[in-house]
């Protein structure tokens, strides 16, 4: 997971902030103790192909933006989806993270 490394708010340590996002993607996208172990790009290219349902609910919960999904699901690949709708969630769930530490401190 490539994680937002500048522009962190004053006083949010980096690795707290780490595992503060991979556990909001764990939470969001449901995943179980042998899912997390791997990489959120092959996670979720298995998804596209498996259950997209489940992706798309773990999309929801995230409050990922419909019209960014799309846009990601609408590239060359499958492949090039995954990665896009990875860097997407991680991005969301970076956002969710600084709102909860900055709000509760």
């Amino acid at each position: 997971m490539k994680f937002q490394r500048e522009n962190l708010p004053e006083g949010i340590d980096k690795i707290e902030f780490e595992r503060a996002v991979k556990a909001q993607i764990t939470k969001d996208f449901q995943l179980d103790d042998s899912e997390q172990k791997q990489s959120i790009e092959v996670w979720i290219n298995m998804m596209l192909i498996n259950n997209p349902d489940r992706l798309r609910a773990a999309f929801y919960r995230l409050d990922l933006g419909e019209v960014r999904v799309v846009e990601a699901l609408g590239l060359d690949s499958i492949e090039e989806s995954a990665i896009k709708l990875a860097e997407l969630s991680i991005q969301r769930a970076e956002m969710k993270v600084i709102t909860r530490l900055t709000l509760s401190s």
